[in-house]
């Protein structure tokens, strides 16, 4: 487990590899999608690379990053909390009832998570919020049946898919592109972070 001081350029760029995670990017597109300076991104790809938090790889004349998250999951939580929390403080009323699940639900051992287009950032006010609660098979019902009674009072348009632990592993260790893929590919996590970053390595 590893513990440094982490920079603003650091969480720039943690969060965009965290946010990627089965991608490598070389430094140019980095430092192009997060907007911070050239230099800047270098010098915190070569401290968190030292530190083993990102994996580096020399293709050609470029330099290639990836989050090395398999050993540092505890660094995946924190990032993802901050996101959760930005996210939540711009989104009153999805965080009313996500606090409101939370508050209820007395299954400690679940993942909850946005995905689709409010986690993509291009969401309207057409569209759906698509929320995932995955737990252990035998609170899975439990856990549908209070999330679909908040929902009724609720003024939210809210789409729910649940899943065993189980099941969202074998959906990640498919060769075949599905809902659990894009949940990866695109998600906030509200509870559970450990937990869902322990499936990705487990699927891995």
């Amino acid at each position: 487990m590893v513990y440094i001081q982490l920079e603003k350029t650091d969480f720039k760029v943690l969060n965009f590899l965290i946010e990627n995670l089965d991608k490598e990017f070389s430094i140019r597109e980095i430092a192009d999608k997060t907007k911070r300076p050239y230099v800047k991104v270098h010098n915190s790809i070569k401290r968190l690379a030292t530190n083993k938090i990102i994996k580096e790889e020399i293709k050609g004349k470029s330099h290639y990053c990836s989050f090395s998250y398999k050993d540092n999951i505890n660094i995946a939580c924190f990032i993802s909390s901050q996101r959760s929390s930005e996210f939540l403080l711009k989104n009153k009323k999805i965080m009313l009832f996500i606090e409101d699940i939370i508050a209820n639900a007395k299954t400690p051992d679940y993942t909850l998570i946005l995905f689709g287009s409010y986690a993509k950032g291009h969401a309207n006010k057409h569209s759906d919020i698509d929320v995932a609660a995955i737990t252990s098979g035998e609170d899975k019902e439990y856990l549908e049946r209070v999330i679909n009674s908040i929902k009724k009072l609720s003024s939210l348009k809210i789409h729910l898919l649940s899943f065993a632990y189980s099941e969202f592993i074998e959906m990640l260790k498919s060769k075949e592109m599905n809902v659990g893929k894009e949940i990866v590919k695109n998600h906030i996590i509200f509870k559970g972070y450990e937990q869902f970053y322990n499936c990705i390595v487990l699927a891995r």
